[in-house]
């Protein structure tokens, strides 16, 4: 394995703790604010279906949701505290 495919081994493994993280963290959010499946997916901009695929791991995240979901909810500490690959 050259530089390259372990960086990228790295990255795809950091990548998917943090979406494992980020399931975690939305479902206690729910959880905290006391929401319905249906007034928590009003609340981000989803459907029932969506937040059922989040917290239960079947949502494929991108970059930009992870982004807009830690602005939402205020996990942006996630990729650093929780993700050892992702701290310098």
């Amino acid at each position: 394995m050259n530089c390259n495919d372990a960086e990228s081994k790295m990255f795809k493994d950091a990548f998917i703790e943090t979406q494992k993280q980020f399931a975690l963290a939305i479902s206690q959010y729910q959880i905290d604010s006391d929401m319905t499946d249906e007034e928590f997916g009003l609340f981000l901009g989803v459907d029932a279906k969506t937040i059922y695929e989040y917290e239960n791991g079947r949502y494929n995240f991108t970059l930009k949701d992870l982004s807009e979901l830690s602005d939402e909810l205020g996990l942006w500490k996630i990729l650093f505290q929780n993700n050892p690959n992702m701290r310098s």
